[in-house]
């Protein structure tokens, strides 16, 4: 559409949420932070207040640094400006909680790998009803992620625009059944359980604190502001991917690359 899309920014995915908006929109407004940097909310709402805002897109969970960011707090401050709220939930959806109307999100984007386990190649979009059927009064200006498009196809057809990946759409339904066979709620517990047991590791151990020159964990960094993903560092010395694995199995830890 038309109206002006406000970009937050605080990671990798953020810079590149807002290249791909300024390609569709040029009414695109930008609140960037350094890598790993909270969103400070007075500055988002003061900057709401001072601009005509019809869309707020932030990334959930910035995989550069970890960082989570707030759902619940910049929905309900887009919301409070007449503002929809856009989510890149890409890394986050199957392993943190994205409450889609507690936190006042309109569309929800993810991937059936990351957090959910299926096999990587899908894409998919959550969102509101009303927020599709609105989206058929806008130009459309790409074919093949025409929104509405997917939209009217899976209500009058149970189909998908063009020829399905029909293997995936298996894998992603058989991910999903795990999900809710173990039970939402089990599933986040033992993310997070496990999550807390590297954190305190880390946090406890002086070697692993040296290690990183960079991380949101040296900062002082705890959840909920931390995923329960991934957290990152920078090492201060360069490191091999044998070396670190190397030294994750001598603790007992399994990696995969």
């Amino acid at each position: 559409g038309k109206g002006s899309i406000l970009i937050l920014s605080n990671g990798e995915f953020g810079e590149r949420l807002h290249k791909t908006s300024v390609i569709h929109n040029k009414n695109t407004h930008l609140l960037e932070l350094p890598w790993g940097k909270p969103f400070d909310l007075t500055h988002v709402a003061a900057y709401l207040a001072a601009h005509k805002i019809d869309v707020v897109a932030m990334v959930h969970h910035e995989t550069c640094s970890g960082m989570l960011n707030p759902l619940a707090e910049i929905g309900a401050l887009a919301k409070a400006h007449g503002a929809i709220f856009v989510v890149d939930g890409v890394s986050s959806v199957g392993a943190e909680v994205v409450d889609m109307e507690g936190c006042h999100i309109a569309f929800c984007s993810s991937s059936s790998s990351k957090a959910i386990g299926s096999y990587p190649g899908l894409s998919f979009v959550i969102g509101r009803k009303k927020q599709f059927k609105k989206l058929k009064g806008h130009t459309a200006k790409t074919t093949y992620l025409n929104l509405a498009t997917f939209y009217a196809f899976l209500k009058g057809h149970s189909q998908t625009p063009n020829t399905p990946a029909v293997p995936l759409f298996f894998a992603l339904e058989q991910a999903l059944t795990n999900i809710l066979a173990e039970g939402v709620a089990n599933r986040f517990s033992r993310i997070r359980a496990r999550a807390l047991v590297c954190v305190n590791s880390i946090s406890n151990s002086r070697s692993l604190r040296r290690t990183c020159a960079r991380s949101l964990l040296r900062s002082g960094c705890r959840l909920p502001y931390l995923s329960v993903i991934c957290a990152t560092g920078c090492a201060k010395s360069p490191l091999s991917s044998m070396r670190v694995k190397d030294v994750l199995r001598a603790r007992s830890f399994r990696s995969a690359t």
